[in-house]
């Protein structure tokens, strides 16, 4: 346990330092862009800098084939030593979607952590480091008009309107729930 705690301390001091060479670097993230990528047996390192602080959206992506992996882990790690991750393999709401080729994929979790001014090298990878996925970053949520990376698709906002619709069912369900429980017989 000890181990494990100094091996977390120390890697963002390593990412800072060069250890990942091969990151995909990011040139800026003020535009939302997304890159897809395919694990081959090595995580994935992406690296971008803030002169500025700022949010970070950051949104996992899977193809919507039968066997697609959801456990990847996305990590961003800071040279200061802070840690921001989302896990797919603890994450239950997928929402589908389709992009401009009519290709289905799932949206998966999303966090828009507030990062201060510096170098992030940002890691993608699952227990076995195989498997496909697309990550979106930017500075807002959403799907980006063009992409980066080698073989990305394009993305458009159509799958929006499937997430608002399930997450406000979601949320007058919760509604009903709530009332159900809280009301009383009546008394006569």
């Amino acid at each position: 346990m000890v181990l494990a705690g100094a091996l977390l301390a120390v890697i963002p001091q390593l990412a800072a330092a060069g250890v990942f060479p091969t990151a995909i670097p990011i040139n800026s993230v003020t535009e939302l862009q997304a890159f897809r990528g395919e694990l081959n047996g090595e995580p994935a390192q992406y690296a971008f800098h803030l002169a500025a602080q700022q949010p970070v959206y950051l949104n996992l992506l899977i193809p919507d084939t039968k066997g697609a992996r959801k456990d990847f882990l996305v990590e961003v790690l800071s040279e200061r030593g802070a840690r921001y991750a989302m896990n797919g393999a603890f994450f239950s709401a997928w929402v589908p979607f389709r992009d401009t080729n009519d290709t289905a994929y799932l949206q998966g979790p999303e966090i828009v952590p507030t990062l201060y001014s510096g170098t992030y090298t940002l890691s993608v990878s699952n227990t076995d480091n195989h498997g496909t996925y697309v990550l979106v970053i930017g500075d807002h949520p959403g799907f980006p008009g063009k992409t980066q990376g080698a073989g990305a698709a394009l993305f458009m906002l159509r799958a929006k309107p499937i997430a608002i619709g399930v997450a406000a069912l979601a949320v007058v369900a919760g509604i009903f729930v709530r009332i159900r429980r809280n009301r009383r017989p009546r008394e006569e």
